[in-house]
Parts: C-alpha cells; sequence; structure tokens
C-alpha cells in the first residue's frame, strides 16, 4: 500500500494542491497540507469525483427548449 500524497494527486489531476484541498473540504475530507497522507479509499473517491466531473464538462449543454406558446412576431 503505497501512501499518496495530495501534492501528488493534485499533479496527476493536472491542478494546484489548493484547488485538491477545496475539492476534499467539500467532501468532508479534512486534511492540514498538500503533504497529508491520503487513505486508499480517499483517493478512489476522489479520483472517481474528478472523472465525473470532467465528464460533466465534456457533454455540450443543450440547447434552449423554445417556448411552445410563444407566437413568433409578425411583420
Amino acid at each position: 500500500m503505497a501512501t499518496t500524497r495530495i501534492h501528488d494527486l493534485a499533479a496527476e489531476f493536472g491542478i494546484s494542491s489548493e484547488q485538491l484541498m477545496g475539492m476534499l473540504k467539500e467532501m468532508d475530507i479534512f486534511v492540514r497540507s498538500h503533504l497529508t497522507p491520503l487513505k486508499d479509499e480517499q483517493v478512489s473517491l476522489m479520483r472517481a469525483r474528478w472523472e465525473r466531473d470532467k465528464r460533466k464538462l465534456k457533454q455540450p449543454s443543450a440547447p434552449p427548449k423554445r417556448n411552445p406558446r410563444r407566437h413568433p412576431p409578425t411583420a
């Protein structure tokens, strides 16, 4: 079982340690610094969230729906 530290995981994701620490805080995972070791379960949760967030950003947003009750202006 290798120890994964916050700065290593942040480098893997290509983000700053501060950003990763903020994400961990949102997930109620307390960390003190970029050198804090993470448990394997925490690393797995973080990787899953990272992949989920990446997929959300890749998905094109749906075009806005038109209101069927509105009528186009007539000339």
